[in-house]
């Protein structure tokens, strides 16, 4: 059986899953807006230095990255999963990958608009103005801090045995990348032991590329841009290669 042309699979596939989601436009206002700048205005009144709102900013962003690519991944295929629609998934000749790929494009675009709001809200209240050229470095960076999670969402999903189970879980992982991790608070805090650990999640490399980029410190970037490489192409390999469909 010849397989379908990936690229025109994935954008047909995502047109499905965009009108599909949608049809839940006052959850996705909640998480995607609502939400993150409730926590900017919130945290950012409560602390003084614009280092420390800057870094708000930064978690702000992060954590509605973390929450929408998890959460709705997993939830939309716990989703296709009661609705039998995952089944016709695994009987065609559409790969995880591409089925993963067109459910994240349908949230990508949400992200990046929920992103450039907050930071529009930013430089609004708090001053943090940016260059047009470290806006384009703050969007690369989301982009790769956005594909350093793919999988994440794919996994729960996948291994998830009903979508109650699933909701939870990703609910749990989200908040877990989204609020524990060192991104409303310099990684530097957390004495030794920790901060080995809190340099496994992929947010935390993230919140150091992101502060980087919004302070113009001029700080060495290339160490946490491979490392959200890694962990970007670790996701596709194993979602690509390693994992097969799974029917329940």
């Amino acid at each position: 059986m010849n397989r379908w042309p990936a690229v025109p699979l994935t954008v047909e596939v995502a047109g499905l899953q965009l009108r599909t989601a949608l049809r839940d436009l006052g959850p996705l206002l909640m998480f995607f807006f609502l939400l993150p700048l409730g926590i900017l205005f919130f945290l950012g009144n409560l602390v003084g230095s614009l280092a420390s709102q800057r870094q708000i900013l930064v978690g702000s962003i992060l954590l509605e990255t973390a929450l929408v690519n998890i959460t709705s991944t997993a939830e939309q295929m716990a989703q296709d999963k009661q609705s039998r629609m995952y089944d016709l998934w695994v009987s065609t000749p559409v790969s995880p990958l591409v089925y993963l790929l067109s459910i994240s494009l349908t949230n990508l675009p949400l992200t990046l608009v929920s992103a450039a709001s907050l930071l529009l809200a930013a430089e609004a209240f708090f001053g943090i103005g940016l260059s047009a050229l470290a806006l384009a470095g703050v969007f690369a960076s989301l982009l790769l801090v956005f594909t350093s999670t793919l999988g994440i969402g794919f996994l729960i999903g996948a291994y998830g045995r009903s979508p109650r189970a699933t909701n939870t879980l990703a609910n749990f992982a989200g908040a877990m990348l989204g609020f524990f991790a060192p991104v409303y608070y310099p990684v530097t805090i957390l004495p030794l032991p920790w901060r080995y650990l809190a340099y496994g999640w992929p947010l935390t490399w993230g919140s150091v590329l992101l502060d980087d980029v919004i302070s113009g410190t001029g700080g060495a970037p290339l160490l946490p841009v491979g490392v959200l490489a890694g962990f970007s192409l670790l996701w596709i390999v194993w979602v690509g290669r390693v994992l097969r469909w799974r029917e329940r």
